[in-house]
């Protein structure tokens, strides 16, 4: 079974990352779970609420680099036949410029952030402490997408472990400790958690980068053929090449999220003129963002590695010259569509008919379940999108994703604003506005890929 392994790569670099996928979504639903127990659904709400800040600025922090950084490691690695991290050397010093812009977005305005666009001055400790977590989230970004450019998944699930066993026992006990002082606190000690799982990762991916450098040297020696003119680019060539594939990427990210935080800032709004509480408008929101959705993204364990092989794999096919990777490219998406249809298969029954079930079992709130069983419609969409995505980072097609993005936030926020109001609707309205948001945003990203591999084909 070694032996076969030693042969498939590819498989071997989905299994690794599937394991530890496995393991982060266990350990995630037995966190979520202690969490929402420990520290109570007003602190799920105020993490939430901040989350859409955050990830504006995360956007700002990494550039779009880790797209970038592992295309080009994994095209120019491929011509030089060796490792070539000059995408990454470059791309970290982008990121963390990025992140210091990042943070002093976020930080210094952390309370027109708190009590001006989120309208919850309990939410400012959480904005100023997620703000600290963007400088080792830009390291990190960077590390990946060399890594993953590298076909090294085994470092990255190694990462994302760790991460995890850092993150949640930290997270539970400051948590409970803080809980006496309020949620607001409690929220603040979920940060603090965020930010030292980060720094746990850092320690094994930065071990990947030396491993990797190390057998460079001394395993391999010298690339025993020349250069090609695409493995010596000058450095402002390079930079110019990562910000032309990554702005867009960071585009795309930034102009999502901020209709996300429009969308935050909004759905209270709207629940309180539907009737509820300041308190119960942020509560419902909770419910939503960090207890049923998180559940469609449950299965994800499964197809998340998919997305992350699929990229360097179709970059590196696309390289090879004379179209010869053409057909490998074809018969890849075909394993990768027909392993994403076989978990929808499995998933959709099961948050429609077990919805209630699974709420009590996660979150010992089966009034949840409301919630989660229209996710059932959400979920090919959202699976589906996700890998077509992963294609088109891999052929060089950001715009695309940009734009199926921006469509399907546009009407996701059209119909917070049509539905959450009224009193008929409330929360289930926002629900089926994401519900939407998921379906535009898949049925744009399958059409373009559709028609570039129709293109690729007569090429």
């Amino acid at each position: 079974m070694t032996h076969r392994l030693a042969k498939r790569p590819l498989v071997r670099s989905v299994l690794a990352l599937c394991s530890s996928a496995v393991f982060g979504r266990l350990m995630g639903m037995i966190y979520r779970v202690w969490l929402v127990r420990v520290a109570g659904q007003d602190t799920i709400g105020l993490v939430q609420l901040v989350m859409p800040i955050y990830r504006v600025a995360r956007s700002i922090a990494t550039l779009g680099m880790p797209v970038a950084i592992a295309k080009f490691t994994a095209e120019r690695s491929a011509l030089a036949r060796h490792p070539d991290f000059t995408p990454y050397r470059i791309g970290l010093r982008l990121v963390l410029l990025a992140s210091l812009a990042g943070f002093l977005i976020q930080a210094l305005f952390s309370r027109f952030w708190a009590y001006g666009v989120l309208l919850d001055g309990r939410t400012e400790h959480t904005v100023i402490l997620l703000a600290v977590l963007l400088v080792p989230v830009a390291i990190s970004a960077a590390m990946r997408g060399a890594l993953q450019g590298l076909q090294k998944q085994s470092y990255l699930a190694g990462a994302d472990i760790l991460e995890v066993l850092v993150r949640i026992p930290i997270t539970l006990v400051l948590a409970k400790a803080a809980l006496p002082w309020g949620p607001e606190w409690a929220a603040a000690a979920v940060a603090i958690g965020f930010i030292a799982g980060e720094l746990g990762s850092i320690v094994l991916l930065k071990l990947g980068m030396r491993r990797v450098r190390i057998r460079r040297t001394s395993g391999s020696g010298k690339a025993t053929v020349p250069r090609r003119t695409a493995c010596t680019l000058s450095a402002p060539l390079m930079t110019r090449d990562l910000l032309k594939l990554g702005i867009p990427l960071m585009l795309t990210g930034v102009a999502n999220n901020v209709m996300s935080l429009v969308t935050v800032a909004a759905i209270p709004r709207m629940l309180q003129n539907a009737g509820l509480t300041l308190a119960e408008a942020t509560r419902s929101y909770g419910r939503l963002s960090g207890m049923a959705v998180p559940t469609l993204y449950m299965p994800m364990v499964l197809i998340f590695p998919l997305t992350q092989v699929v990229l360097p794999e179709i970059t590196r096919l696309t390289a090879q010259p004379d179209g010869r990777g053409k057909p490998q490219i074809r018969k890849l998406l075909a394993k990768v569509y027909g392993s994403t249809s076989l978990i929808i298969l499995l998933v959709v029954p099961l948050l429609w008919f077990q919805a209630e079930r699974l709420a009590g079992l996660l979150y010992g709130d089966a009034t949840v379940g409301k919630l989660i069983r229209p996710l059932a419609f959400a979920a090919p969409c959202a699976y589906y999108g996700a890998v077509s995505a992963g294609v088109l980072y891999g052929l060089g097609k950001t715009n695309a994703t940009m734009l199926s993005s921006l469509t399907g936030n546009m009407v996701r926020l059209a119909l917070v604003y049509l539905l959450a109001g009224r009193p008929q609707w409330g929360i289930t309205g926002a629900l089926w506005a994401f519900i939407a948001d998921y379906a535009v945003t898949a049925v744009i990203e399958i059409v373009v890929l559709v028609r570039v591999m129709q293109r690729l084909g007569k090429s």
